[in-house]
């Protein structure tokens, strides 16, 4: 099994490769800076939103948001298929632990770049926009741990989902479908009490809520923090069960030569055409 210190170690290898075209980190910042700008530009605009405590709040808002996507978004979902297709896959098999501890190192190397972005990112726009949220300390903590529980329930979920690659190879048309409704029902688009009460109800039968409205919730007054952990620890049971599911039938279908040169997918190595 993978130990935690060989985990590290290649979670460094892939942070030190987010740095290796710096043009390309620099557009990236700019843009996962301008979706939450953005959003709240229009959404000011749309719920006739000026300065006082609301605008404050619907900054404060859209910071943090920003900051809790950007420490919790994974990359396996396109991750998984050149792996398949490059024959890495293939050989990480050959190695106990090797799969999941490559996966783990790729999103904990991916928060070392992305988590200093995401603070510095979020203060800039808390700053600017004049932000303002009454925080106590225990709502403090209660978001930290909901915050931990949105990591886990996210990565679990585009863990399950990238063990799609399996079995197609339209996996963009895969990730583009899962984040607009991912950002929509999390509420990275809008505060779900900005969207109709209709699509509220629909996104809370759904985990996405768990990724990002549940944590900020906390700061509202009247919100069990409790019951938020208890509705993200049920969602990731859930996703757990699911991805490890998905993944046993993956592995098994790759074993079989389920995936064949001329199918869905080929890969190199022991696949190769």
């Amino acid at each position: 099994m993978r130990t935690i210190r060989g985990v590290w170690a290649e979670a460094l290898v892939f942070y030190r490769a987010e740095w290796r075209y710096p043009g390309a980190a620099v557009v990236w910042i700019v843009l996962s800076l301008l979706q939450p700008v953005v959003m709240l530009a229009i959404w000011t605009n749309v719920e006739g939103i000026g300065g006082g405590a609301a605008g404050a709040r619907l900054t404060a808002y859209f910071s943090m948001a920003f900051v809790v996507n950007n420490l919790s978004y994974t990359w396996l979902m396109w991750d998984y298929g050149d792996r398949i297709r490059s024959g890495d896959y293939a050989l990480q098999l050959l190695r106990p632990g090797a799969v999941v501890g490559r996966d783990l190192a790729l999103t904990l190397g991916s928060k070392l770049f992305s988590g200093p972005v995401a603070l510095v990112g979020g203060a800039v726009m808390w700053i600017v926009g004049r932000a303002y949220l009454d925080v106590r300390w225990d709502r403090a903590v209660f978001f930290v741990a909901s915050l931990v529980m949105a990591i886990v329930i996210r990565f679990l979920i585009e863990w399950g989902l990238a063990q799609l690659s399996f079995w197609t190879t339209r996996m963009n048309a895969v990730n583009g479908l899962y984040f607009a409704v991912q950002g929509l029902a999390s509420g990275s688009f809008a505060p779900l009490e900005l969207l109709p009460d209709w699509f509220d109800t629909a996104a809370s039968l759904t985990p996405f809520p768990s990724m990002l409205a549940l944590p900020l919730s906390l700061f509202d007054d009247g919100v069990s923090g409790w019951v938020v952990l208890g509705q993200q620890a049920l969602w990731a049971a859930l996703a757990l069960l699911a991805a490890v599911v998905l993944s046993r039938r993956a592995v098994a279908r790759f074993e079989t030569g389920g995936l064949r040169c001329g199918s869905d997918i080929s890969s190199a190595a022991s696949l190769r055409c």
